[in-house]
């Protein structure tokens, strides 16, 4: 894990390129960044062993899901 902030954001933002070229980083802080891209949200963070980079699962844009009223357009 970098340790300034600078090389975290590069790092996340690598790592959610690879699997996810169109998801673009929407935030970031405390070693977190989120990313959107036109049919998902992904959420990378350090916190495994070591402060590894771990990237969570991402919905299947296949499967229909139900979206919240308060983010209705």
């Amino acid at each position: 894990m970098p340790a300034d902030e600078v090389g975290q954001r590069a790092q996340l933002s690598a790592a959610v390129t690879r699997l996810h070229p169109d998801a673009r980083m929407r935030s970031f802080g405390d070693g977190a960044a989120s990313f959107l891209d036109s049919q998902r949200l992904v959420v990378a963070h350090y916190g495994g062993p070591g402060g590894q980079l771990v990237h969570e699962g991402c919905a299947d844009p296949a499967q229909q899901v139900a979206q919240q009223p308060l983010f209705a357009a």
